[in-house]
């Protein structure tokens, strides 16, 4: 949710953090143990503290400094990421209901 915040696909990310994006994807699914080093570069790119990236507790996005805040994108980007954002959101709150 917070690369999706930040305006920033898996892609991006993974190019910042000198990575494929199938091996960011495993990142982001908690499917591979990540080094100090990796999660430190990807508290700054994501703009959260190292702290944040470790936490199982969700990290609150702070909105008005994300791109979505400003014009940098389209209305139509813009569009598209807040319907990502609310489809994970929902799909936190699935899984916590259960």
């Amino acid at each position: 949710m917070v690369r999706l915040s930040r305006g920033l696909s898996r892609e991006d990310v993974a190019q910042k953090i000198g990575t494929t994006q199938n091996a960011y994807s495993k990142i982001e699914n908690n499917h591979t143990k990540l080094n100090e080093s990796v999660v430190e570069q990807l508290a700054n790119i994501l703009g959260v503290s190292v702290a944040d990236i470790k936490s199982p507790e969700p990290i609150i996005v702070n909105f008005h400094h994300s791109p979505q805040s400003n014009n940098e994108h389209g209305d139509e980007t813009k569009h598209h990421l807040s319907e990502q954002l609310l489809q994970q959101l929902s799909q936190q709150l699935s899984e916590k209901d259960k």
